[in-house]
């Protein structure tokens, strides 16, 4: 209810505010490494005070004579990329995230994909579709033998990409080959989020009875919270196919299974949209 996200909010901003606290009392004490001036910019970070968190990590990238810089360089970047990303910076987190690229091109190709991947999903969230759509793309096609739950990964973005743009059997093309890599893996997580996009897919679409299907089977696969993220959501929306069938029981069941799957990961805004 109202009381409780209250509640919620107001915990987790007097955990930002000592954060905030903790790091400035660092700050006061005059930074000497390069491990002090990381250590200070990710305490801004978890106090989500991104732009002097930022300040810090750019601070520590000044350290390039330490024993420990070519190693925590990667690292610097990929945080200077979040928090510019945070700020709704993106070019700047692109710029970074291509430095971290460029560290890992020649050397760690499973990294740079992952910093591509990232890339790519910046791009999502900016509405550049097309510019993700190439990036995804250029994972998929960057070398044989690609890791086999990296394909999935970029799959099921294409799918979400393609579903968005209403083309649904395109959508539905890259989502099962997401589920053919995700199975030849057994992945519990990768599986369930498999199962609940083609389900998400097939709902939008109008397809009912196989949107059940790949719900439960998403619920199926694992209902612990811990492991399947999109178990909530699953109950969710069955419980709304229900209801529209005039099933109010199975509504009720299902609508009481999402609410303990959001108690469990204290989710107060799945919370909210069951109760309402």
């Amino acid at each position: 209810d109202g009381i409780s996200k209250r509640m919620e909010d107001e915990t987790k901003l007097e955990a930002a505010q000592d954060m905030n606290k903790t790091a400035v009392s660092a700050e006061e004490t005059v930074p000497k490494s390069l491990n002090d001036y990381i250590e200070i910019a990710g305490n801004y970070e978890k106090a989500f005070n991104y732009s002097s968190a930022a300040v810090y990590y750019k601070k520590a990238l000044t350290y390039t004579k330490d024993a420990a810089f070519k190693e925590k360089e990667p690292f610097i970047y990929s945080k200077l990329a979040l928090c510019f990303k945070k700020i709704q910076d993106i070019d700047t987190a692109v710029k970074y995230y291509e430095k971290v690229y460029s560290i890992y091109a020649g050397n760690n190709p499973d990294k740079a994909d992952e910093i591509l991947f990232e890339t790519a999903r910046i791009y999502c969230e900016v509405y550049k579709f097309d510019k993700a759509k190439e990036i995804f793309n250029r994972i998929l096609y960057s070398r044989e033998n690609l890791p086999k739950k990296t394909a999935a990964k970029v799959y099921l973005e294409l799918s979400v990409l393609e579903d968005n743009n209403l083309n649904i059997e395109e959508a539905s093309k890259y989502v099962k080959k997401a589920l053919s890599e995700a199975e030849k893996l057994s992945d519990i997580p990768l599986l369930c989020e498999c199962y609940f996009k083609y389900a998400l897919i097939l709902d939008d679409s109008g397809n009912t009875n196989p949107a059940i299907k790949y719900y439960l089977r998403c619920i199926q696969t694992s209902n612990d919270v811990n492991v399947n993220e999109y178990a909530a959501s699953a109950y969710s929306n069955l419980a709304e196919i229900s209801m529209d069938g005039g099933n109010i029981s199975a509504a009720k069941m299902y609508y009481e299974l999402a609410i303990e799957a959001d108690k469990q990961l204290e989710n107060y805004e799945g919370l909210y949209y069951s109760y309402t």
